[in-house]
């Protein structure tokens, strides 16, 4: 899953430069045109993020579920990636992990991407389940799921 969310953004990135150098290179490069450069790339980077997050939500669980609670989780999940993305990145350009951990810094920003990943996924993926029942459009089991409701036993 996450590989395959990995891959997305990362081919994603040619399409986002395109659209972003296409509007500097038909204007006279002024700070509002880099503005404008930078929100066509985000939006086009959350977009491709969150059609991602929503196929996974729409196809991954054995579950009958509408579009709408599907479609807005993943874009809520696509902001909080992207959000994290950047936080990550900003945080180890100033970091010094190589002087911490040494020749296994890599595999230690491999982990934490993942751990990051998987959590920002699992919030999403709550967060679309509730949506979902806030609007009465609960997600059904599918034939081979059960649905299950906790309760408290008294003794």
């Amino acid at each position: 899953v996450f590989g395959g969310l990995l891959l997305a953004d990362l081919q994603g990135a040619a399409p986002e430069q395109a659209a972003g150098g296409g509007v500097l290179q038909t204007t006279n490069g002024g700070f509002l045109d880099w503005l404008i450069a930078q929100f066509y790339k985000r939006s086009f980077s959350i977009l491709s993020i969150s059609v991602w997050f929503s196929l996974l939500f729409r196809t991954l669980p054995n579950a009958k579920s509408s579009i709408k609670p599907v479609l807005v989780g993943g874009f809520f999940t696509a902001i909080l990636f992207t959000i994290g993305k950047y936080i990550l990145g900003r945080v180890l350009i100033n970091s010094s992990i190589d002087s911490i951990f040494g020749a296994s810094g890599s595999a230690v920003l491999l982990l934490l991407f993942v751990f990051y990943s998987s959590l920002i996924f699992y919030f999403g993926a709550v967060f679309t389940k509730i949506y979902a029942t806030a609007i009465n459009q609960e997600i059904k089991p599918g034939f081979y799921a059960v649905k299950v409701n906790t309760s408290e036993v008294k003794s």
